[in-house]
C-alpha cells in the first residue's frame, strides 16, 4: 500500500478502501498498461524513417503482437475497478495538492466555484480574445 496520508478527502463522497488503497499510490504511479501513443508511435516510426523492409516488417510484427497480446496490468482489477469508480461519478474531482504531491479529492461544484474565483483575479490572469490563444506575444 502507499501513503493514505497524502490524500486529502474534502468532498461529501467517502471514499472505499481500495479507493484510498490506488489514490494513496499517488497520481503518478503506472498501471502497467502501455498507453495507446506507444503502439502508434511503432507504426508510424516505419514512416519517419527510411528503414529497410526487413526491420518495417519486425517493427510490424511487434505491433501486431502487442495488440493482440496485451501485457497483465502490474496493477491488481480491485485498484482498476476503484478508479474506474472515482472516473465515472461526475460528482467528484480529483487534484493533487499544490505542495507536497498530495491528493485531493474534493465536490465537482466546488472545484468549479475554486477554479473560477481563481481565474477571475484580474492582477494575476489576463483575459485574451479566442484570436490570440495558442499564440505567442514577442
Amino acid at each position: 500500500m502507499g501513503r493514505p496520508d497524502i490524500i486529502t478527502n474534502i468532498s461529501s463522497r467517502p471514499l472505499s478502501d481500495f479507493e484510498t488503497e490506488v489514490l494513496s499510490l499517488g497520481l503518478k504511479f503506472a498501471t502497467g498498461i502501455p498507453k495507446p501513443n506507444q503502439n502508434i508511435d511503432l507504426v508510424t516510426k516505419n514512416y519517419r524513417y527510411k528503414d529497410s523492409e526487413f526491420q518495417q516488417g519486425y517493427i510490424q510484427g511487434l505491433l501486431t503482437s502487442a495488440l493482440c497480446d496485451p501485457p497483465n496490468p502490474t496493477l491488481p482489477k480491485r485498484y482498476f475497478r476503484a478508479l474506474e469508480a472515482l472516473a465515472k461519478d461526475p460528482a467528484v474531482r480529483i487534484t493533487t495538492a499544490d505542495k507536497g504531491g498530495g491528493v485531493v479529492v474534493m465536490d465537482a461544484s466546488s472545484y468549479l466555484h475554486k477554479m473560477t474565483d481563481l481565474l477571475s483575479d484580474e492582477n494575476t490572469y489576463t483575459k485574451v480574445t479566442q484570436a490570440k490563444v495558442g499564440r505567442r506575444d514577442k
